[in-house]
């Protein structure tokens, strides 16, 4: 009885961690160190303590970067900043490299257990936002009515008699991407949950609502990086040396050469191009102004968080695109994380995150076969993501990519604990 009390509490546990970040994605970094809670225990209760050494070349590679945003914060413009960045940075590095060491020790029933709280809570949390997607927000309406105090401070909502009657399209984004951010390891846990090819086909249908959410909302880089994610699947399926090895070349080249390839975009006219949506004529202009800049700083960068200083700045006398309504300014961030990285990190920054992803990539191909294509699309995915996305040193996106990594553990720890369990 004992232990099935502690099983469900667990499921509970992992549940509500799950659905709070994607009705919540900004209590993100505080759930990184909740998220230690439930696999360090049962670890604990199945042996004394995980081994925490010898860490892996890529904990050490996260590590040295650690070391490296810390010193660079010194020279930002917004130290205060960039010194909450750094350490969540740190929290994220310590729980994902705890869980790692002892999520897979944990035992068959407590990661079932755990795996079926992630479904309950990713499933739940889909369904909700289907609904605020579909039906423009029902649900945050009333409860901004019935307690106004937690509304956020946002432009473009629309306020009559001084109550809340609408809010702006991109008010869901943020939640649109922490779906993207867990979708694979869902999808992962589906097919490890699922008994026969009915189960899982059901247990897939479930997921439908946070899909129809994602395609049904304004969040345009949400939707590139899911079927750029499925992209990745598909060709992983058919062509598993083809797809590993176009990946890797594809992160080395948005690495390496993002500062050409945005400014290509910029010199070709896409920033006048009415078939693009204005949000991506705005990220040209963006890209143009940050990669105009990287010369001025090209090895050490210009400080973590310094564009949005640049961005004041520049704005206080703008300088417009010919063509278009946009200021020739770096903005509050690049809207792009390599781009971003070049920017404020420079040269060494840029190789710690070049060997950080080739690193997972090499993590990746280390797991059974049968796992790469769902995890491939996981890195895929979650680099679609950086490409046009917020900061990287917004505090939920940063704490998001650790959660997706520690929601991936979970997903293949669970996927090795079943199939050794079938044989």
């Amino acid at each position: 009885m004992h232990w099935n009390f502690m099983l469900t509490i667990t499921a509970a546990w992992t549940a509500a961690g799950t659905a709070l970040y994607l009705l919540a994605p900004g209590a993100a970094p505080f759930l990184l160190p909740l998220s230690l809670v439930a696999p360090v225990l049962w670890r604990r209760w199945a042996a004394p303590l995980p081994s925490l050494w010898p860490p892996s070349w890529l904990s050490c590679v996260l590590a040295a970067t650690a070391l490296y945003l810390a010193i660079n914060a010194t020279w930002s413009s917004t130290p205060t900043r960039a010194y909450v960045a750094t350490t969540i940075f740190l929290i994220a590095l310590v729980s994902l490299y705890v869980i790692e060491r002892s999520l897979p020790l944990a035992g068959r029933k407590p990661l079932r257990a755990m795996a079926i709280g992630f479904y309950v809570g990713y499933l739940s949390a889909g369904l909700l936002l289907s609904i605020e997607i579909l039906f423009d927000h029902p649900i945050h309406l009333r409860l901004f009515a019935a307690f106004p105090d937690i509304a956020p401070h946002i432009s473009n909502w629309i306020v009559k008699d001084g109550v809340i009657e609408g809010l702006p399209a991109f008010f869901l984004n943020r939640h649109m991407a922490s779906l993207v951010f867990l979708s694979w390891p869902a999808i992962v846990i589906v097919h490890y949950l699922g008994t026969s090819v009915i189960s899982r086909a059901v247990l897939m249908a479930c997921l439908v609502p946070a899909v129809v959410a994602i395609v049904a909302s304004q969040h345009e880089t949400s939707k590139l990086a899911i079927l750029g994610g499925a992209a990745a699947f598909v060709v992983l399926m058919l062509l598993p040396r083809f797809g590993r090895s176009a990946l890797t070349a594809a992160w080395i080249t948005a690495c390496a050469a993002v500062v050409p390839l945005t400014a290509m975009t910029y010199d070709m006219g896409l920033q006048q191009a009415e078939w693009l949506p204005l949000s991506a004529r705005h990220r040209i202009v963006i890209w143009r102004a940050t990669a105009e800049k990287i010369v001025e700083a090209p090895i050490l960068g210009h400080g973590m968080v310094t564009a949005r200083e640049f961005g004041k700045r520049e704005l206080e006398h703008p300088h417009y695109a010919p063509g278009t309504p946009f200021a020739l300014s770096p903005g509050p961030h690049a809207h792009n994380v390599y781009l971003e990285v070049w920017f404020e990190t420079g040269v060494l920054g840029v190789a710690l995150l070049l060997a950080i992803g080739l690193l997972t990539l090499r993590a990746i191909y280390r797991l059974p076969q049968g796992l790469h294509p769902y995890f491939y699309a996981v890195f895929a995915s979650n680099a679609l993501l950086a490409a046009s996305s917020t900061s990287l040193w917004s505090r939920w996106f940063l704490a998001s990519f650790a959660l997706s990594a520690i929601f991936g553990v979970l997903a293949w720890s669970f996927a090795v604990s079943t199939a050794a369990g079938e044989k």
